[in-house]
Formats: structure tokens, C-alpha cells, sequence
């Protein structure tokens, strides 16, 4: 109901401290199956600073819109791109959506082959009538299949999606075979990289195995990375990146501002997220999130290493920062978890397992509690 007379400050903001301690947070390590984490320290200054600013207007916010275009750049040269334009989105999902539109726009043809562990928002694209979508089959690790991508093309097809570290295993499709099938039927694809976009490039610079996956190959036209995944920017940060040349073709007219192109499907977008990734970026620089991903592989190699001598199945060796663990009816034990030890873990179907997250908040101690509860409720559920 809308109150009809409004309280003191003071007493709604202590119902609303209230309310926030129900809720888990990622300082407190309990949150173990999601792709959020710990912002930044700068965020909560500069959140502050852009709270009335928005990037729907650049001629107003011009300098918020500068650095908006310097973060674009930034990640364009991180993924081995040259004249990359972009704009912030709400995160992955409306990215992929656009992504989705892109291969349409360009292709002028209506279905996308994409993987079956493709990110639900490709439905939300199907659904909302902008393509069709053939799904192609995926090998036990959950990597698409380049050859069920090729059997699906035909002249209906317009593009090809790949994933770049997935929900369920984080695995990354064969990014380099899906360019090479498209450089043979002229098509070109779309690249989630909502978490992978600023964890591989880092793994490449440790020395780690990382094939190649962005703009380096040239058929990938578009790609997404979310910096409120892991680039310490709160929600919603994602953004959705693109070469130059397709910029005429996929724009949006905003007739009532004076800059008349927008690329996102969000209108009146905050000015704060770009900002607060410039300034997570230029505060830590590659350095610093190289350090953070070599952090995050170590607590990932010692959850493996822990899970299995308590004699857990680890069901395959991660390749990037999320583990499983298979257990019978993982939602059961998932829900049994977060209700007695509010603990929050992820699950993943197609492997019939838990699925944790190794964020930069996941500490070693965090995989110790875990495992003590997980033990726990794996008993506690079999002897019912």
C-alpha cells in the first residue's frame, strides 16, 4: 500500500537495515554459487558522485560519456580488438538480446545457432520475436559441438553464438572452430563473455592454455562482458561490444536527444557503472587483476583438492573458476544448504551437481565451511 504519511528518516532507514540483514552478503563468504562479488572500495564513492548523472544524454554528461568510451576502448584492446565500439548495459542478458539483433541486422536472416547450454536471455530474444534459435549439441564438458554447429546451417541462418566460460561447468566453447565455420559460410559470431571476458585474457597473461576467443578472430562481429561480474563494479554493469564498421546497422534512433544514436536497449542508463569500472581499472590495472584471477585459481585448485580427499566427486577438472560437485538431487541439497546454513550454492542440471563460483570474495576458509555443511546435509538427507 502506498503510505499516506511519510516517517522520519532515521526510522526508514532502520527498517530498511533490517530488512538488508535477512539477506546474505558476500563479505560474510556464504555466497558461493553466483557470479557476484565484493565491489571495489571506489565504487561507494563514486556511486555517490553519479547518482543524478545518466549516459542517455552525453551532450549534458559529456565527461561521464568519455569515460564511458574510454572503458569501451579499454576492453576492446584487452580482447585483441581494434576500432571496438560499445555501450554499457544492464549486464549479459541485454547484451546477448543485442548480440542476438546484431547477427540479424547484419545477416538479414532469422535464426542464430547457438549451444544448448546457451544463456537463458537467447530464449528472451527467440520469445521476443527478434530470431529464431537452432540448437546445437555440446560434448561432456559442456563445450559446444562444432560439428553439430555445421550440421545446423543453412540458408536461414544468420549467425553463430559461442560462450566464453559457461553457467553450468565454465567451460569455453571452441571459439576458434565456430570463426573458422563462419569464414566458411560467410556468417559471423556472437561471443557471451559475461564472466570470461575478465578472467581469460588474465589466465593468458599467467601462461594458462586459453584459446583464442575474441576479436582477434575475425568473424567474432560482437561480444558481451559484465564488469559487475568479475570487475568488482555492483549491478548493474555489463556491456555490449562491437566493431565499428556494423555501427550503422545496428543503432537505435532517439529522436529527442541531440545525439540521436543510442546501441543499448535501455534508454536512460546510470552514469555511475562505467564510471566505477574506469575507476576499478585504473586503479588496479592488468597487474592487479592478474593477481586476482592467479588468487581465485588457487582457492579453486584447493576446493578441488579438499572436496575430493573428503571424499566428494569433483565430476570434471574446472578449466576457468567454477567447480562441481556431484551430489543426488542437487536442488534438495542446494535448498537444505542455504536454509539450514545459509550457505548459497549454485546448480547445474546437466551435470546433476552443486556448482560454486570462485569470486575474489570465495576464500579458502569460505570451501572449509562448505564442505562441512555440505557434508552435513548430504548425511542428514540420506538418513531421511
Amino acid at each position: 500500500m502506498f503510505p499516506e504519511r511519510g516517517r522520519s528518516l532515521d526510522a526508514v532507514l532502520s527498517e530498511i537495515l533490517r530488512i538488508r540483514e535477512k539477506d546474505p552478503s558476500t563479505e560474510d563468504g556464504t555466497i558461493l554459487g553466483t557470479m557476484i562479488t565484493t565491489p571495489h572500495p571506489i565504487s561507494l564513492k563514486v556511486v555517490s558522485m553519479y547518482l543524478s548523472s545518466t549516459l542517455s544524454d552525453p551532450i549534458i554528461f559529456e565527461e561521464a560519456a568519455r569515460l564511458e568510451k574510454e572503458v569501451i576502448a579499454a576492453l576492446g584492446d584487452l580482447l585483441n580488438g581494434s576500432n571496438i565500439m560499445g555501450t554499457f548495459t544492464s549486464g549479459g542478458s541485454e547484451a546477448n538480446v543485442l548480440g542476438a539483433y546484431m547477427l540479424r541486422q547484419v545477416s538479414g536472416k532469422k535464426y542464430i545457432v547457438v549451444p544448448e547450454t546457451a544463456h537463458f536471455s537467447f530464449l528472451k530474444a527467440e520469445k521476443l520475436g527478434i530470431v529464431r534459435l537452432k540448437l546445437a549439441r555440446v560434448d561432456d564438458r559442456l563445450k559446444v559441438d562444432p560439428e553439430s554447429v555445421e550440421r545446423l546451417i543453412d540458408d536461414s541462418v544468420g549467425g553463430i553464438v559461442g560462450i566464453a566460460v559457461n553457467t553450468d561447468a565454465g567451460s569455453v566453447d571452441p571459439i576458434y572452430e565456430l570463426n573458422r565455420i563462419a569464414l566458411e559460410h560467410d556468417l559471423h559470431v556472437y561471443v557471451d563473455a559475461a564472466l570470461g571476458g575478465l578472467v581469460l585474457p588474465f589466465m593468458k597473461d599467467l601462461g594458462l592454455c586459453v584459446p583464442s576467443f575474441d576479436f582477434e578472430l575475425e568473424r567474432v562481429l560482437g561480444m558481451c562482458v559484465d564488469p559487475h561480474k568479475f570487475g568488482l563494479t555492483p549491478p548493474p554493469a555489463g556491456t555490449f561490444l562491437f566493431r565499428e564498421n556494423i555501427a550503422d546497422i545496428i543503432h537505435f534512433k532517439a529522436t529527442y536527444y541531440f545525439e540521436e544514436r543510442q546501441y543499448s536497449i535501455v534508454s536512460t542508463r546510470p552514469a555511475w557503472p562505467p564510471v566505477v569500472f574506469w575507476g576499478v581499472i585504473n586503479t588496479l590495472g592488468r597487474e592487479g587483476f592478474r593477481n586476482l584471477v592467479r588468487r581465485c585459481l588457487g582457492v579453486r585448485d584447493y576446493a578441488v583438492k579438499r572436496l575430493e580427499e573428503e571424499g566428494l566427486e569433483v565430476p570434471m577438472i574446472p578449466e576457468t573458476i567454477i567447480v562441481n560437485v556431484q551430489v543426488k538431487n542437487p536442488r534438495k541439497v542446494a535448498t537444505f544448504l542455504r536454509k539450514r546454513f545459509k550457505i548459497s550454492v549454485g546448480v547445474s542440471p546437466r551435470l546433476s551437481s552443486l556448482r560454486i563460483v570462485i569470486m575474489p570474495h570465495v576464500t579458502e576458509e569460505s570451501i572449509e565451511r562448505l564442505i562441512d555443511a555440505l557434508k552435513f546435509s548430504i548425511k542428514e538427507l540420506n538418513d531421511k
